[in-house]
């Protein structure tokens, strides 16, 4: 062992410096190195010298410290408490210092062996002539250790206590980190950002639920992660009421445990929505989100559903047993209420009667063909009302195809459900002149006729020729000239008083280029009893007819169909 000279710490062998107070152990290595010899006195001699060496320099390095800093020494020696005098006359110093500790003392009973805390000390007792001062050297070696060695630390005491107080120090800054990551207001931002990424997953393992009939999985939170990304002012809204710790939007922070056993955990806890869906057709099949959910039982259905976590909902009604084709029903709702949520699965069923400027339209619903009106009236239905319910007529085919206007009806209007006011038909005009605009532009020619007849006026032939195409050139003009030619004739010979004309419009069909075929009668009523009452009724007679900005109908005669058949009384 080496001794250090400055405080008295025994070191290990091969020690440069001393382990306690740094001071360098060169000198005591070269000191013993050339005390060494061939026929050096038994190691116990050499050990007891070295030590009354080493203790008389640490009483000369005591007083010099003792001198220089009095705080200095209580650093060193803290379980010190009296002062150590200097030997005189031969006595050795002794410190009043108290009994030293058990780690020390075993550690010098180990350095020195048994043999020379006895037998030693009386052979330097002998070779030194100074038996007094020999015994009392291992006492005054103990106490100098004592006090030197008092309040320092050994390497593996420093390694240990350097361990300790890492492992407090992460501790610590653990709980710290903890305390400002395992809070209410990052948790919010955690669910509004798996939200924001439409992790199903991230949110499941982040909501609660009291209600025991719920069940959070990744397929029942889409609903909500479809509101919230439709809809970013809301989200915004609920991300700062839910870190005021506010009940919104159906959902609320709360705590939930422990994490770690040490922070507190927090959850969003979900309050389920229980819908009430009703319906009036009896067989109807309920969808939510396209899953077949119930099956009515009776036509007036009306029950809740549920629970559903809170967000964006399609609910579906199928009747089959409504019309011939399967007729659906859908509507989409935001669902975010506990209670008071009414689904309306209702079907409006309606019968709509039509009428038409053209006689035999026929009728087209949503796009496809359900009737044909019969002399311009007809009707469809029952139809289950659905939002843009579309009428309209076609007549004619091809490039000759003409199509009245498309009505959108309102659910309102023809439905049983209702008290509908609309007790009238629902009329659906083409952009063509009707029945009654062709009647009226043939009284016009026949009132012409009515004034030829009588010898006493003017005939214009010119005049009257206007009425058909190509004049007074057209075949059938030539037949209306010579009726006129003979009703003039007889009224001059007083055969005939004159006659009057009532006109009848039967059938309209337009074609192209503003043409249109028409069925019309013709009943000759003579004034006085010369010339009996005739009716003659005309098929397939063409004619031209175009309506002006001022309502005034140009029209012509192309020809008059099969010439008039007289018709039977």
């Amino acid at each position: 062992m080496k001794i250090c000279k400055n405080c008295g710490h025994e070191n290990l062998e091969g020690s440069l410096f001393c382990e306690s107070c740094g001071a360098s152990l060169a000198e005591e290595t070269n000191a013993a190195n050339q005390s060494e010899n061939p026929q050096a006195e038994t190691s116990e001699t050499t050990e007891l010298h070295t030590e009354n060496s080493v203790e008389e320099e640490v009483q000369e390095t005591s007083e010099a410290e003792r001198n220089d800093s009095a705080d200095s020494l209580e650093e060193k020696s803290e379980e010190m408490t009296e002062p150590v005098f200097e030997a005189t006359d031969g006595e050795t110093s002794e410190s009043a210092t108290e009994a030293t500790t058990d780690d020390k003392t075993e550690s010098q009973e180990t350095a020195v062996p048994d043999e020379t805390k006895e037998t030693p000390v009386a052979d330097s007792a002998v070779e030194n002539g100074q038996a007094d001062q020999g015994t009392e050297a291992p006492e005054q070696k103990t106490s100098s250790t004592a006090k030197t060695s008092t309040g320092t630390f050994s390497k593996k005491q420093l390694t240990i206590g350097a361990i300790v107080v890492a492992v407090l120090l992460l501790l610590f800054a653990g709980y710290k980190y903890g305390t400002s990551v395992y809070t209410s207001e990052k948790q919010v931002e955690t669910f509004v950002q798996a939200i924001k990424d439409k992790d199903s997953k991230a949110l499941v393992a982040l909501m609660i639920t009291d209600d025991d009939n719920l069940e959070i999985t990744e397929s029942s939170v889409k609903p909500l992660i479809k509101y919230f990304n439709g809809n970013k002012k809301a989200l915004a809204e609920m991300k700062k009421e839910m870190k005021q710790n506010l009940r919104t939007y159906n959902l609320e922070m709360k705590k939930s445990g422990k994490k770690f056993l040490v922070f507190d955990n927090y959850k969003v806890e979900v309050y389920p929505v229980y819908p009430e869906v009703s319906t009036n057709q009896k067989g109807t099949i309920i969808s939510v989100n396209d899953k077949k959910y119930t099956t009515t039982k009776k036509d007036k259905f009306k029950e809740e559903l549920g629970p559903f976590v809170p967000g964006t909902y399609t609910f579906s009604a199928t009747a089959k047993n409504l019309t011939e084709s399967n007729e659906s029903k859908e509507e989409t709702y935001d669902l975010f209420n506990v209670a008071d949520t009414e689904i309306d699965l209702t079907f409006a069923v309606m019968t709509i009667p039509i009428e038409s400027n053209i006689d035999d339209a026929k009728i087209f619903v949503d796009g496809k063909e359900a009737g044909q009106l019969k002399d311009g009236e007809g009707e469809v239905g029952p139809l289950v009302w659905h939002e843009g319910l579309t009428i309209q007529l076609t007549s004619g085919s091809g490039d000759k195809e003409l199509k009245s206007e498309a009505y959108e009806v309102d659910e309102w209007e023809y439905s049983d459900e209702y008290d509908s006011e609309y007790d009238y038909p629902l009329y659906l005009d083409f952009d063509v002149l009707d029945s009654y605009d062709i009647e009226y532009a043939i009284d016009d020619f026949y009132y012409e006729v009515e004034d030829a007849v009588i010898e006493s006026n003017k005939y214009d032939k010119e005049l009257l020729g206007k009425y058909f195409k190509d004049g007074t050139k057209n075949e059938s003009f030539k037949k209306i000239d010579e009726y006129i030619t003979s009703s003039r004739e007889k009224n001059k010979k007083n055969e005939f008083d004159g006659v009057w004309f009532y006109v009848e419009v039967k059938k309209v069909t337009p074609l192209e280029n503003d043409q249109y075929e028409i069925d019309y009668e013709v009943s000759y009523h003579n004034y006085g009893s010369k010339v009996e009452d005739v009716t003659y009724k005309y098929t397939g007679v063409k004619v031209t007819a175009i309506e002006d900005d001022s309502y005034s109908i140009d029209f012509e005669f192309i020809d008059l169909g099969d010439g008039g058949k007289k018709v039977e009384n």
